[in-house]
């Protein structure tokens, strides 16, 4: 299926450089000075399509239970939607939007049902990397229609709201890198270890090692006000070697700082 992003054209050609605006083009190693450069499309990956058909695998690695979701883009009928009907009556013209969205996370809850796992019990991986529990099966929005209010909207016909139904999967998906053994999209879920176990066990782990960690408060998105946890190992000498890990949740934080100092000293 085409990229709905790039429309099969693979890079976009001659977007402008960010050093334009920092008036540092001349200077610049990325566009070499042009003040534009071809960029390979984050969707598709320079590919042009997207895949047809998805399947995901979930897998529950203490109980070595796993479930598959298939979802079938040329086929609209089997993806549960969400509809949300919103009115504006104090609009210069009242309205009423309907939005529908395609129902990720109640498929997600669902598998995690049948598999046994909470977002309180599990910490949930991508290609080794932990993830914020449930992220990317949001509802990923399809299209808005707007009517008067009590009024039916006027709809896609049903070609137009597959294509966009595909859209809306192709954009949310198609940029992740598949689990090449297995061709689907991996998700793993491990028990999630108590916090003051886990401080004890990061401390063991680097101090056995003659290094320490520190914790710092990062800002993250300065629209919604939101802050998270940093962790860095500290050498020896005191000075700051590593990141180990960067979360807004600190549990999340402290595991994915486990996992990733395990592979530090397992290379050093």
């Amino acid at each position: 299926m085409q990229c709905p992003n790039c429309k099969g054209q693979k890079v976009f050609r001659d977007r402008r450089c960010l050093c334009k605006e920092f008036s540092r083009t001349e200077d610049c190693q990325r566009c070499g000075g042009k003040g534009t450069i071809d960029s390979p499309c984050p969707v598709c990956k320079a590919r042009g399509t997207i895949p047809d058909i998805y399947r995901f695998l979930f897998f529950n690695d203490e109980s070595g239970q796993h479930e598959e979701l298939v979802i079938n883009t040329h086929m609209s009928l089997p993806i549960a939607l969400r509809k949300v009907v919103q009115q504006f009556p104090t609009a210069k013209q009242p309205f009423q939007e309907t939005r529908l969205s395609i129902d990720m996370s109640t498929m997600f809850r669902e598998m995690c049902a049948r598999l046994g796992i909470s977002e309180k019990t599990h910490v949930m991986y991508y290609n080794r990397h932990i993830l914020g529990f449930g992220w990317h099966f949001s509802n990923h929005h399809i299209v808005t229609y707007r009517s008067a209010i009590g009024e039916k909207p006027i709809e896609l016909s049903p070609q137009d709201f597959l294509q966009k139904m595909q859209d809306a999967i192709g954009r949310a998906f198609a940029f992740l890198e598949q689990d090449s053994e297995l061709d689907a999209y991996v998700y793993r879920f491990r028990k999630r270890t108590p916090t003051d176990q886990l401080l004890d066990d990061l401390y063991t782990l680097v101090s056995s090692h003659g290094y320490s960690y520190s914790l710092r408060v990062f800002e993250g998105n300065i629209g919604t006000g939101e802050s998270g946890w940093m962790v860095l190992l500290t050498s020896p000498e005191g000075g700051h070697l590593k990141e180990l890990a960067c979360d807004y949740f600190f549990s999340e934080a402290l595991h994915a700082a486990y996992d990733a100092a395990c592979t530090f000293f397992k290379e050093e």
